[in-house]
């Protein structure tokens, strides 16, 4: 069994890469994102259709409130009743599109995702299984299911979500620039300058959930190391040899408490995030009605 597993008796605390991972920590290089990027390779077909979605949606979604514009100004001010039901059927008929294409935009992202995966999990077990008898008992069970698990898992997530929400973003932060020069640069450069109040609590969120997503990330290695010997045949049988039975308990008990009060200070992380945000949100509007009167 590994050092510092149930034979040890006592595991101290870990961080949560160790010290030969931060050693041997790659720097992020043209290389290593052209061997990230390798995965996405045999799918780029579909990243292809994905990205045309993630487009069409983010332009899609845009257009409501430019017609919503339009039906004021021309349909309810001009008092132009064709008009005013030309521009509301023209706007339920884009919604209903962007809709249904962010239905299609999701289930690509998903599809990709699952198959990178795949792909990765097959990949690392083909080079585990390779791998010399002392890998294994020097390295604790726990890390190696968490790695094949919880950290491919964190990829899978970084396609369907992160990935596509900067995409999708970017792209309709510059369509909506294009459409509020268009109607006032004055007004447009009032809402560039709101921007970057964003991005303060933005970064110090992403610093705080960063933390506890390693401290629970490390937390959740313990407990699969802790699953594994325990759970297996020999453990069980040392456990009992040992009469370990309440100090096993113990920690594993331990370990869970800890595992429930990261994820709640995670969880409350995000939602005074969302508060500050809405905040500054809720005054963007506001500097620009004060302005454009």
């Amino acid at each position: 069994m590994p050092p510092g597993g149930m034979m040890g008796f006592g595991r101290g605390s870990r961080s949560f890469l160790t010290e030969e991972e931060k050693k041997n920590q790659p720097k992020v290089t043209k290389e290593l994102v052209l061997r990230v990027m390798s995965y996405l390779g045999p799918y780029k077909k579909q990243l292809f259709f994905a990205l045309l979605c993630i487009l069409c949606s983010s332009v899609l979604t845009l257009m409501p409130s430019i017609l919503t514009g339009k039906i004021i100004d021309e349909g309810l001010i001009g008092r132009d009743f064709n008009k005013l039901v030309f521009y509301i059927v023209l706007s339920l008929l884009v919604t209903a599109a962007a809709n249904l294409i962010g239905v299609l935009e999701n289930y690509l992202n998903s599809w990709i995702a699952q198959y990178v995966t795949y792909d990765m999990r097959n990949a690392m077990y083909k080079h585990l299984q390779q791998m010399s008898q002392r890998f294994f008992m020097t390295n604790s069970q726990g890390d190696i299911i968490t790695r094949m698990t919880s950290d491919i898992s964190g990829v899978e997530q970084v396609i369907t979500s992160t990935f596509s929400s900067i995409l999708s973003n970017s792209i309709t932060l510059i369509v909506a620039l294009i459409a509020m020069y268009r109607k006032n640069w004055i007004l447009a450069t009032v809402g560039i300058i709101i921007v970057p109040l964003f991005t303060i609590p933005t970064r110090k969120a992403g610093k705080t959930r960063w933390t506890l997503t390693r401290d629970a990330q490390e937390c959740n290695d313990e407990i699969n190391g802790i699953l594994n010997e325990t759970m297996s045949v020999s453990g069980q049988t040392l456990v009992k040899l040992f009469c370990r039975e309440q100090e096993e308990y113990e920690k594993y008990e331990k370990a869970n408490h800890r595992m429930i009060r990261l994820n709640i200070r995670e969880k409350m992380a995000g939602r005074w995030f969302r508060v500050v945000l809405s905040t500054i949100t809720s005054v963007g509007p506001m500097l620009l009605y004060l302005v454009g009167g």
